[in-house]
């Protein structure tokens, strides 16, 4: 079987992106490059990512890592509670994140990280559903 990669940042867990602003453990800024790099290639590997302009460093350096993608994606449905602001969208919430293991604290943790770059405030939410793997929803009828 073939591994499927992605990188994400360490401490969320959210794909980085091409063309992504990164700050190295300096402070200095570089634009993660489109093709994101090269994944390890064997266990003590860490592999690379490719900036524009700056070259090929050990992902570490941005606080990224590689991530075997193969079976560490959940989608959880979640809800929201105890909010300062009544819910912006009431329905559930879809969110595929990245994790070593399906934790409830952690999956809260990192969809509630989605959630703020949504919302333009604070809100709890609770998990009611995780899925393993990244589903690709067909249709959503919700008005």
């Amino acid at each position: 079987m073939t591994t499927k990669w992605k990188l994400v940042h360490k401490d969320t867990g959210i794909e980085a992106t091409p063309g992504e602003i990164l700050t190295d453990f300096r402070g200095d800024t570089t634009i993660l490059g489109n093709n994101l790099g090269r994944p390890p290639h064997k266990p003590a590997s860490q592999g690379f990512v490719w900036t524009t302009g700056n070259g090929e460093f050990y992902p570490s350096v941005y606080g990224l890592k590689w991530m075997d993608a193969s079976h560490n994606t959940y989608t959880c449905i979640c809800r929201e509670v105890d909010s300062d602001s009544p819910p912006e969208y009431p329905d559930p919430l879809i969110y595929a994140v990245e994790a070593e293991m399906p934790d409830q604290v952690i999956l809260t943790d990192l969809c509630q990280d989605q959630r703020r770059l949504d919302a333009d405030f604070e809100s709890e939410l609770e998990i009611l559903f995780v899925f393993e793997g990244d589903l690709t929803p067909v249709a959503d009828w919700r008005v």
